[in-house]
């Protein structure tokens, strides 16, 4: 993980990056500021024939009321239309906004979370401590347990609506390819049709995974509508969808959005949108901003509990990577909150699949399987050597950290140059990329073999369904395309099956999942990219894995020291730290 952050953050790998993109350039990122001359501009990074077409532009008096020349305008035009490098440049150099951008900036407004410190505010505390301190007790319990339930609903109906789409390639794969096919086209493009449609022409303010915009609040920028109640239901609703279309998306960054939104609700005990209030003598002193930034703080740190099973990593989150303003009082609250949460969550997971209760309703029984994310079963014993190669791990999805969230960036540039469209233009763009995904991962497994597997999971398992016996043999490519990204994560994960996927079929579904997950990023539809990380992440290491047993065989070395389920968790979790640059929260 520190090998991968590293590189992917080193300012050197920047200074590359930014090299090479200076190639295609042809914009001028400097304005100059009102009354410096024209020899006095560094044009160290500019490109200087579009300078000197402009010369006569650049000596252009400012305007008088102290706003930006009529060069600045045409620059800043320029920039928007031909930026190539500004995503990726040197850390010193200064940033200059776009027309674009500022005016995108000017809907934004800001909040001041700190209380005025007065004599009433004094003599209000002094009376009213004690109860308002059990307040914020009882409300963020309430907050744990209603977090825990909602992600609970969410995660079953995202596995119940990916049973049915399994259903559909079990009941009709061997009887009619094409029509199956057809049928699954169908359902992708409806679930992604349901995940976009209410995004664009009822709450924009759900699309994405809405992280940013929970951090963007948390430091003292007030977005509009990030946590209305109908952003709040079409984000649920539009995470669900885009799941069960088979995109390679995953549900963690919506869930985060959703606990916040609840906990921006659930603590003030009223919604402006719906036009009701609750117990103003109960809520009275906690509908101010600076309680109000405390429980989305908790809510956040909940929903990172839910989502990846981890108390102390929701906290973890929240304090090093969310907020630049920290109370230690908060934390314990926080911490508590995030264990109720995740508790609740995975008890409920444990006793259901896809909506159905394990063991019926009169014996109900509990799967240790699910309490665990991304579980395995075997366990090895760690060697020293296994060390040195976990370094070559983190250099290399370091470097495809850094590549993807290049990728990311200029898609999201195109992206925004191109919103001016018609709302029935913005819904085609997911529904596209669906057509092309379902297709593309459909046919694919058709053009491999099956290959012999003593433990297959399960006679139906998708990997099985292309096979003449599927008891007895799987296709490799089929489980990676047919399955869904959680139990995609878990077969990379596995330990002991160095021959479970050979390495041509990992690496072209590797190169295949990179640009579809690169390109569905940033669409209209509420999705996140962890499950897209790690299964990209654990391609890699997987990869890499066979790769070194392969070269331990050929020099006659012992191969039980580097296990390719081993490897593949480390590039997960690398390729991840590479993106995000988050290394405490692993």
């Amino acid at each position: 993980i520190f090998f991968s952050s590293f590189c992917s953050s080193h300012p050197a790998w920047r200074g590359l990056a930014w090299a090479v993109m200076r190639e295609d350039s042809s914009f001028l990122e400097e304005i100059r500021p009102r009354g410096r001359s024209a020899s006095s501009v560094d044009w160290s990074w500019h490109d200087k024939d579009d300078a000197e077409e402009d010369d006569d532009l650049y000596e252009a008096n400012p305007d008088t009321d102290g706003e930006q020349s009529d060069y600045a305008r045409e620059i800043e035009d320029k920039a928007y239309r031909k930026s190539v490098g500004q995503d990726f440049k040197p850390t010193a150099k200064v940033h200059y906004f776009t027309k674009g951008e500022r005016k995108k900036m000017e809907t934004f407004e800001t909040i001041d979370y700190h209380e005025p410190i007065t004599e009433v505010f004094k003599e209000y505390h002094r009376h009213a401590a004690p109860t308002h301190y059990a307040v914020k007790w009882v409300v963020l319990f309430v907050l744990s347990v209603v977090i825990g339930v909602t992600t609970f609903c969410i995660r079953q109906s995202i596995a119940y609506l990916h049973e049915v789409r399994l259903d559909i390639m079990r009941e009709y794969m061997r009887e009619n390819a094409l029509y199956c096919g057809l049928r699954l086209l169908c359902f992708s493009v409806l679930m992604t049709f349901l995940a976009a449609f209410p995004v664009v022409f009822f709450a924009p303010a759900a699309a994405g995974s809405g992280l940013p915009e929970v951090m963007g609040y948390l430091n003292g920028v007030l977005l509009p509508r990030i946590f209305n109640i109908k952003t709040l239901i079409v984000k649920m609703l539009s995470a669900v969808c885009a799941v069960a279309s088979g995109l390679p998306v995953g549900p963690e960054g919506p869930l985060i959005h959703v606990a916040a939104s609840l906990g921006a609700g659930v603590s003030q005990g009223r919604s402006r949108t719906l036009g009701f209030k609750t117990c103003s003598k109960f809520f009275g002193s906690l509908q101010s901003h600076r309680v109000q930034h405390d429980f989305i703080t908790a809510g956040c740190a909940c929903g990172v509990a839910t989502a990846f099973g981890a108390p102390i990593g929701g906290l973890l989150f929240v304090m090093e990577e969310i907020c630049t303003w920290w109370d230690p009082n908060t934390a314990w609250r926080i911490f508590f909150g995030c264990m109720v949460s995740a508790y609740v969550s995975t008890c409920l997971n444990a006793y259901f699949e896809a909506w159905q209760l394990l063991g019926g309703a009169k014996f109900p029984w509990v799967n240790p399987g699910r309490m665990i994310l991304f579980g395995v079963d075997l366990i090895r014993s760690d060697n020293l050597l296994v060390w040195i190669p976990t370094v070559g791990i983190g250099l290399l999805t370091g470097c495809a950290g850094a590549v993807f969230s290049f990728i990311n960036l200029k898609v999201a540039r195109h992206r925004g140059q191109v919103r001016s469209w018609r709302r029935l233009r913005i819904l085609w763009e997911p529904i596209s990329l669906t057509i092309m995904w379902t297709v593309i991962t459909y046919l694919l497994p058709f053009f491999f073999g099956c290959e012999a597997f003593e433990e297959v999971p399960r006679p139906d398992a998708p990997s099985s369904m292309l096979c003449p016996d599927p008891t007895r043999s799987y296709n490799p490519m089929a489980m990676l395309c047919y399955n869904s990204g959680e139990h995609l994560v878990t077969q990379l994960f596995s330990r002991g099956t160095r021959h479970l996927i050979p390495v041509y079929i990992m690496f072209l579904y590797l190169i295949i999942y990179f640009a579809f997950a690169s390109l569905v990023a940033g669409s209209m539809i509420a999705s996140g990219f962890v499950i897209p990380m790690l299964v990209i992440g654990a391609l890699m290491g997987r990869i890499y894995g066979v790769v070194l047993c392969g070269i331990f065989d050929y020099f006659g070395w012992d191969t039980q020291v580097i296990d390719p389920g081993v490897m593949a968790m480390l590039g997960g979790v690398g390729f991840f730290a590479g993106v995000s640059l988050f290394t405490v929260m692993w």
